[in-house]
């Protein structure tokens, strides 16, 4: 499932996705959208057409988008569960933690609202994020709540003498307040040129005397290597991991079904964001009742609701949103393109929002494909942008599929 199509359900947008990870319970097929068969562009086709032929019914999916959205995704009672889970490990919860991987992300608008809504609700929210990514097309949200303040950043300086002059102080803060954690950290023997790196005393000596009630790690490879800093410094903190895809997919293919052995031990609780992710997640060792599905929230009711319906001489505008990576299946919507450019008989425009490594071969593609007329390429943009961008089209489409490598939504 993505941010994007939940965005485009809150406005009353209807969906065209793929049967793709946590997409079934995004898209009620014949009622919010449709839905087709992944890594199939003449199926994807054949769904986005069965919306087009019948803009009558475009009211009627429009108001139940949006009450769909209101029902499953909004951040009240969302929210409130999440608070619920932290209280059930500490009670008296007041200080959270979010350790985090990159800080802040575009695509992870997602991670900056649950800060928010955190903070909304009187809890104290700390960031310790592994790198630090710019602020550029960020939501407004980050700057609102100034999270740039919350955030410690454990990443190390790539200059050698830089490093080690940083080093330094920490060494020192470590030796007085954890002696007993240099042993861990310098473990050359089983981390080998990770410890020379001095990685491990840049990651561990900011949580030393953590005031945190609860830690909730975002990624498993985020909890990974918080496992870590929690057995160098004997953290006694319960902590939550929310799965959010490419960390229970490619992830565990690339490092193997044991990678997540010790978070299988040690993890306290365990969220993800679909019933289908659900069933992976277990079926790689973790507890089925040490889990619950808690898709990602939004604030539905701030969003503006447009019913959608198409005036004569009204240009038909579709909308895709997402990086430009594999599973994504924007080569997918693009050749999708093809045939609705063929049998559609009514001008439209194909938006695409967003940008990455695939950029030039999508773009060469579109001209293959001589969809070049009717694929726009609208870049990144702030979510709110992209909000004003869902409320000036007909259907948002989501081509995802599983790449080749097995990375999944």
């Amino acid at each position: 499932m993505t941010t994007s199509a939940i965005l485009a359900l809150a406005t009353g947008l209807p969906v065209v996705a793929t049967r793709h990870s946590g997409f079934p319970d995004q898209v009620l097929d014949g009622k919010t959208g449709f839905l087709s068969n992944e890594n199939d562009y003449k199926d994807f086709a054949t769904a986005i057409l069965k919306y087009l032929a019948e803009p009558k019914k475009w009211p009627a999916m429009s108001h139940a988008s949006r009450a769909h959205a209101l029902a499953m995704y909004d951040c009240r009672p969302l929210i409130g569960r999440q608070i619920e889970h932290y209280r059930r490990l500490a009670p008296w919860v007041k200080k959270v933690a979010f350790v985090l991987g990159p800080f802040p992300v575009v695509s992870e608008t997602f991670i900056i609202n649950q800060i928010a809504d955190l903070i909304d609700q009187g809890l104290d929210v700390r960031i310790y994020a592994f790198n630090k990514f710019g602020e550029a097309n960020i939501s407004d949200r980050y700057f609102q709540y100034k999270m740039a303040e919350r955030t410690t950043y454990l990443e190390l300086p790539s200059n050698i003498f830089l490093r080690v002059d940083k080093a330094i102080p920490k060494f020192l803060h470590v030796l007085l307040r954890r002696p007993k954690a240099l042993g861990i950290i310098f473990d050359f023997k089983k981390y080998g040129l990770s410890g020379l790196s001095l990685k491990p005393l840049f990651w561990v000596e900011p949580f030393i005397g953590l005031k945190a009630d609860v830690v909730h790690c975002h990624f498993g490879r985020t909890a990974n290597r918080y496992l870590f800093i929690r057995r160098a410094l004997g953290l006694p903190q319960p902590f939550i991991t929310t799965f959010y895809g490419f960390d229970i997919s490619n992830l565990v293919q690339v490092k193997g079904p044991r990678y997540y052995d010790d978070l299988i031990r040690e993890g306290t609780d365990f969220l993800v964001m679909s019933n289908n992710m659900k069933e992976r997640v277990a079926a790689i060792g973790f507890s089925p009742d040490r889990m619950d599905v808690l898709p990602i929230s939004e604030d539905i009711e701030s969003f503006v609701f447009k019913e959608r319906t198409l005036g004569d001489n009204e240009v038909t505008r579709l909308v895709s949103v997402g990086r430009f990576v594999e599973k994504k299946g924007f080569d997918d919507v693009i050749k999708a393109m093809k045939i609705v450019k063929e049998k559609y008989q009514r001008p439209f425009i194909c938006s695409i929002i967003g940008g990455g490594e695939l950029e030039d071969e999508l773009r060469a593609l579109a001209k293959t494909e001589g969809v070049e007329d009717v694929v726009k390429f609208e870049g990144f943009m702030k979510v709110q942008d992209v909000t004003k961008f869902l409320l000036k089209s007909h259907l948002y489409i989501q081509g995802s599929k599983t790449a080749a490598n097995g990375d999944m939504e």
